[in-house]
């Protein structure tokens, strides 16, 4: 077994007792410490239990997959994602943040049961530097999200209005510094990053790069232009889905060239790049979501280079404040006949090989119940097309599922 999943294990279930046992004991000396307080003199936010924040969220439902094969999410109550976030703010301008996944974000082709992972884990300096009225640097160091695009910002199930992501679900988690920089309605967001998958180390002394320009050019228009470079390593820590860019581990190159249009296309790779724009407009009771990239892979021979765009629209109709519909079309792929690659649909069967493009169409109604919690019901359907332009089998499927995800 990993030591990294047995030491994440280990300390997700240790925060778990602690959380339990603290609030037992903070619920039962409540009254104690108003009077300790009383009797130090102290103010609302002077003792230390205030600067502690315990939030999360959760999301648990029933999934019906049109998978082919007899896949353990064909048809399944599962509990999507859980995650707890600790929050310790020491003062106004200083904040560390750790988020714990008790549940969440597993591979489709798992059945091991739950996974203990650490999300975030940063420590915050806020306005480090100022200018003007609002303008601002704030510095990230730790591990946080890849500040790329659009899809990291709705993946956790409370931030997503629909059950299911988009097609590319561009994401990853890497340890580094982040300078995040404010003027009026604009900023530009700037990291570092190892870049390796593996925590702690690097395989490589060069890095990762990510840089994401944002603003609000007009009233209810949001823009973003992001960018993000790769480094040279086996396994990045960016994902597609489920699965990670990575190096062709063949024996050597010519063993690697020909492997094209295998599953080690299009990871093979030495080294890459990104681009994405998107944003969105609100229009009264629409809401609507946009974004459009490019992904560059230089591969270890010419034949294993590969270019996938992807895209996703997303309008939203709101029925006053508790009912709303969404619709929802992605795709990512080469669009090439004869450049194959392997991606991953994030539901079904983790990833599929040889693939031109990987597209996912999908409508859900949301009911919100309270400001915490919404019900989400989804239909999508999935189609794959196959490097010889031939439908995959299981293509067009549907996808039913129920969810309710709560913020707490």
């Amino acid at each position: 077994m990993n030591r990294n999943k047995v030491v994440q294990g280990c300390f997700a279930s240790l925060v778990g007792v602690v959380a339990l046992s603290s609030s037992v004991t903070y619920a039962l000396e409540d009254s104690q410490i108003s009077s300790l307080r009383q009797v130090q003199g102290g103010g609302q936010g002077d003792h230390w239990t205030d600067k502690i924040q315990l939030g999360g969220h959760a999301a648990a439902g029933l999934i019906r997959t049109g998978a082919q094969i007899d896949d353990y999410r064909r048809k399944n109550f599962i509990v999507h994602e859980v995650n707890t976030t600790w929050s310790v703010n020491p003062n106004e301008r200083t904040n560390f943040s750790l988020e714990i996944y008790p549940i969440g974000f597993q591979p489709a082709t798992s059945n091991s049961g739950t996974i203990h992972y650490v999300g975030e884990a940063y420590t915050q300096f806020k306005n480090v530097l100022t200018w003007g009225e609002t303008g601002g640097l704030s510095i990230k160091l730790g591990r946080f999200d890849y500040p790329y695009g659009e899809d990291y910002m709705r993946q956790d199930a409370v931030d997503n209005p629909m059950i299911t992501k988009n097609a590319s679900w561009l994401w990853g988690w890497d340890e580094g510094i982040m300078l995040n920089s404010k003027w009026g309605d604009y900023g530009l967001t700037f990291a570092i990053t190892d870049g390796a998958a593996a925590r702690g180390t690097d395989d490589k002394g060069n890095k990762a790069w990510t840089a994401k320009l944002w603003g609000s050019p007009a009233k209810n228009l949001n823009l973003s232009a992001s960018a993000h470079v790769m480094t040279d390593t086996i396994n990045q820590e960016m994902w597609q889905g489920y699965q990670r860019f990575s190096k062709c581990t063949l024996p050597n190159i010519a063993a690697c060239a020909a492997a094209t249009n295998t599953a080690q296309s299009p990871q093979s790779f030495v080294h890459g790049s990104m681009v994405e724009v998107g944003g969105n407009y609100r229009l009264g009771g629409f809401l609507f979501n946009g974004n459009w990239g490019r992904i560059n892979l230089a591969g270890q021979a010419p034949k294993l280079g590969r270019q996938l765009t992807y895209y996703a629209v997303e309008p939203l109709y709101n029925f006053g404040s508790k009912w709303y519909v969404v619709g929802r079309y992605s795709t990512i792929g080469t669009g090439s006949d004869t450049a194959g690659v392997s991606l991953s649909d994030a539901l079904n069967s983790g990833s599929t090989q040889n693939l031109k493009s990987l597209s996912r169409a999908a409508v859900a109604v949301g009911h919100r119940l309270n400001p915490a919690t919404t019900l989400k019901a989804e239909i999508a359907s999935d189609e794959m097309q196959n490097i010889q332009g031939v439908s995959k089998v299981g293509n067009g499927r549907l996808n039913l599922g129920f969810q309710a995800a709560i913020r707490f």
